[in-house]
Formats: structure tokens, C-alpha cells, sequence
């Protein structure tokens, strides 16, 4: 027999996660109290259980799976993909700190990444 989870144990955190990361590629603003809220646990339980599970900060997490998430989409460009359309579909809307944090994250611009994924070489400029 299959006992229902409590869902004020950590257990119910990756459900949270989930919801979260949707809410913010929906324009939501998502902050640590809503998450908590979500996983029927206090907010210290939110910071232990991501600092365990996912390895640091809830919000730094849910961020940098939304830019892993804008680079698979980078990646797998269809004809018409742009740069602006895979930020926002992933949730990013000021398009500034999104390239600030794409390079800062794996070490190229979104362009560069859309450019190499079409097949196409970088500007003279950037080869250097």
C-alpha cells in the first residue's frame, strides 16, 4: 500500500521547483516565500533543501536552469529562432542580463551560440 506524502516535507520541494521555473518563464515574479509556500515547508527548509539537492540558492538554481534551458534551445534553433525568443520563452525579459549572464555561464554570447548551431561562422572580429 502506497502512503501519501506529507506536504510539508522536503519531498514535496521538487514539485515546488517545477511550478516555480514555469511561473518565471510565465513573467511571474517568483520569490523564496511563494516557493516555500508551494512546498508546504518554511523558507530555512527551502535554502537546506536546495543547498542539498541542487547545490546552492533556490532562486541562483531555478536561474541557471532557465539559462540551461534557453541554451538547449539555442542549440536545437529552428529556422526564425532568434536570440530574444529563446530568453523569453525561458522566462528572461530584460534581454541586457540575460547575454550578461549566458556568457557569464558558458562563456560565449547567445548570438555566438545561435550563430554556431546554425553552422555559421563567427564575424572576423569575434575569431580572434
Amino acid at each position: 500500500m502506497r502512503q501519501a506524502v506529507d506536504p510539508g516535507t522536503p519531498l514535496a520541494f521538487p514539485a515546488a521547483i517545477a511550478w516555480a521555473e514555469e511561473a518565471a518563464r510565465a513573467g511571474a515574479g517568483v520569490r523564496v516565500d511563494d516557493l516555500a509556500r508551494a512546498a508546504g515547508v518554511s523558507v530555512r527548509t527551502v535554502y537546506r533543501t536546495a543547498a542539498r539537492h541542487l547545490g546552492g540558492p533556490p532562486m541562483t538554481q531555478m536561474r541557471l536552469s532557465r539559462l540551461r534551458g534557453a541554451r538547449r534551445r539555442l542549440l536545437a534553433a529552428t529556422p526564425g529562432e532568434s536570440v530574444t525568443s529563446a530568453a523569453t520563452e525561458a522566462g528572461f525579459f530584460h534581454l541586457g542580463r540575460f547575454s550578461a549572464l549566458y556568457r557569464q555561464h558558458f562563456g560565449e554570447s547567445p548570438s555566438a551560440t545561435l550563430r554556431r548551431a546554425r553552422g555559421r561562422p563567427f564575424p572576423v572580429a569575434l575569431r580572434a
